[in-house]
């Protein structure tokens, strides 16, 4: 607790530092909580990660897909395939320590082909063709599909840290989808912070009033 008890106690001095010296102790707890959380977790927002229409296709390569950079909260993705599109869509990204993927969600799907195909894999690349065997998870998708989730990524099973490679694929006619990837903090995250809350409260305790001169 010496590490957490000195991490506290210069988090009680920026709140004294912001005129809380005198605050009744809940509104010092309030402080110092809200100032943890804003050191433990990352802020949360929409982020068009890629456009087709601004950044062009992605990649129709499995040795080399487009990477992108998710931040935490939805990571949209909107792009077309099939007809004169190209087949193939492939793009690549890496959950950090820290965060998971929680949801891959399509937002919309239009086409006279009604079903498409997509897949999953660890990895930087996709050199394993349909091996199932070497996925984490694939499934057909369309226009049955909208608003719900893929792949089976949920607040109870989440993709956690690593690189992933994504391969989605329309042999028929023209289509054009929008993805919704959900990053949210992994389990261990959030504990911390329920600790880091229960640590400040601790500390409230501690902390005598001080008599105005």
């Amino acid at each position: 607790m010496i590490w957490v008890e000195s991490g506290l106690h210069r988090l009680e001095v920026a709140c004294r530092d912001l005129g809380m010296k005198f605050a009744p102790p809940i509104t010092r707890a309030l402080c110092l909580f809200s100032l943890v959380l804003g050191v433990l977790v990352p802020r949360v927002s929409a982020l068009v990660v890629w456009d087709e229409s601004i950044d062009g296709p992605l990649s129709a390569s499995g040795n080399a897909p487009t990477v992108l950079t998710l931040a935490p909260g939805a990571n949209t993705i909107r792009s077309s395939f099939g007809g004169l599109n190209g087949q193939f869509d492939y793009f690549s990204f890496t959950l950090p320590t820290g965060q998971s993927l929680e949801a891959f969600t399509l937002d919309s799907y239009v086409s006279t082909d009604a079903v498409a195909w997509l897949g999953i894999k660890a990895g930087t690349d996709w050199t394993i063709g349909y091996d199932t065997a070497q996925m984490i998870g694939q499934q057909h998708f369309g226009t049955a599909n909208i608003g719900s989730d893929l792949l089976g990524f949920s607040a109870g099973n989440l993709l956690g840290p690593g690189t992933y490679t994504v391969r989605s694929q329309q042999l028929g006619a023209a289509a054009t989808y929008q993805l919704d990837l959900n990053v949210v903090p992994e389990p261990s995250t959030c504990a911390l912070l329920l600790l880091a809350g229960a640590g400040a409260l601790w500390w409230v305790k501690r902390w005598r009033p001080v008599a105005a001169r």
